[in-house]
């Protein structure tokens, strides 16, 4: 396989083999899984809570809480109220909010400032639409916003009628600080720090903050994208890179180990909603395994399929393709050769963390990883252990 396209297939698989080339036929089973949905909030959201907990070492300059109107209407805050509480906590500090905040866009609240040096500032929060004199938690803390101006009462207050959103959120410290007393859902948001704050996952609202939200670091050169907006910024949506995408065709082709390499290989791959079952052909003849599923991604529904191919013998040479029945169903054809019988030294390339944000980032990357496989020639394979992407909404 040429040296490009081993860059590529680095970007669409956790673990590669160097695959690539021509195919063939054989059997295949397809099992149908369960779908999952991320509806779209229909009520004005929290959409992302830092704080320092007073801490000037942080790249933020204040703590702050950003909401945000996802409907097509404007949404009045009179009567409604933000209200904070630690930890174990059951008395609820409380801010009550003003003002009308148009279709799509946010309303910031602007915390405490936390005196970040010029050393490590990088994010200047922007001024707030109110502001509040409340230091919130760098780890753990509750945040509800309520429509009603009475404070909660309760440690866990959910559920109430009058909450109309919740997020309960954890730290970065397991055994220390890594649980929280209330939250929506089956689980809470976890990982805060003073250097993270805990955004929604494209404007969702499953009522499940372990869903519903994610980590976004500020001592990222990239954290434009999702800094604080105020309601002067106006409306806005979250951006997500679609990419290429052809429904018909096998697309994020990954080829893995999962298993014995001498005698076994996993492709996994996805399609639109166009192509239900998916199906390989492989020669020499080999046993296929599929199990097609549907899946909810942040940039639309769509099928995974996951072929496990079994029976194969070592040391020997395969070639396959992905796809459907229809022959414009079908990827390109690739080739891979199993390990042998008798295990022997090898050189492999390892890399971890790519966290690419961008089309630019996975450019550097590229040409690095391109780097590394010329002057790498004997490499068997690459993996990949760690984040490919910097945020899971930008796909």
């Amino acid at each position: 396989m040429d040296k490009a396209r081993q860059v590529l297939s680095f970007f669409t698989s956790i673990m590669l083999a160097l695959l690539l080339t021509v195919t063939m036929p054989v059997s295949n089973v397809a099992v149908q899984g369960a779908v999952s949905s991320s509806p779209v909030a229909t009520h004005m959201i929290i959409n992302q809570v830092f704080g320092a907990n007073g801490n000037a070492d942080t790249p933020v300059s204040h703590d702050f809480i950003e909401l945000y109107n996802p409907t097509n209407a404007e949404i009045d805050l009179a009567g409604y109220s933000i209200q904070y509480a630690a930890v174990g906590k059951s008395s609820w500090a409380k801010l009550n909010l003003t003002g009308k905040v148009p279709a799509h866009t946010s309303y910031l609240i602007q915390g405490v400032n936390l005196k970040t040096g010029s050393a490590t500032l990088k994010c200047t929060v922007p001024k707030g639409d109110i502001t509040w004199d409340q230091k919130l938690d760098n780890k753990q803390l509750k945040i509800a916003l309520v429509k009603s101006t009475s404070a909660l009462a309760k440690a866990n207050p959910l559920p109430n009628a009058d909450i109309i959103d919740f997020v309960g959120i954890a730290g970065n410290e397991k055994g220390v600080d890594d649980t929280i007393d209330a939250y929506e859902g089956a689980g809470f948001a976890v990982g805060k720090s003073k250097q993270k704050a805990m955004r929604r996952v494209a404007f969702q609202d499953t009522d499940n903050n372990i869903l519903d939200f994610e980590l976004v670091d500020y001592r990222s050169d990239y954290f434009a994208s999702y800094a604080p907006r105020n309601k002067a910024a106006g409306a806005w949506t979250q951006s997500i890179n679609v990419g290429s995408f052809d429904g018909l065709k096998p697309n994020t082709i990954a080829h893995s180990f999962t298993g014995d390499p001498k005698t076994t290989r996993t492709i996994t791959w996805q399609t639109g909603l166009e192509v239900p079952v998916g199906m390989v052909e492989i020669t020499p003849a080999a046993t296929v395994s599929i199990v097609d599923k549907k899946i909810t991604t942040q940039i639309g529904d769509r099928y995974e399929h996951v072929a496990y191919i079994t029976g194969l013998s070592p040391g020997r040479a395969y070639r396959y393709r992905c796809g459907d029945s229809t022959q414009d169903g079908f990827s390109s054809a690739y080739t891979f050769t199993t390990e042998p019988a008798s295990a022997s030294a090898f050189t492999f390339l390892h890399v971890s963390d790519t966290q690419c944000f961008d089309a630019e980032e996975f450019a550097i990357w590229g040409n690095l990883a391109k780097q590394a496989l010329n002057n790498t020639s004997n490499a068997k394979f690459l993996i990949h252990t760690g984040d490919i992407v910097e945020s899971m909404s930008n796909e």
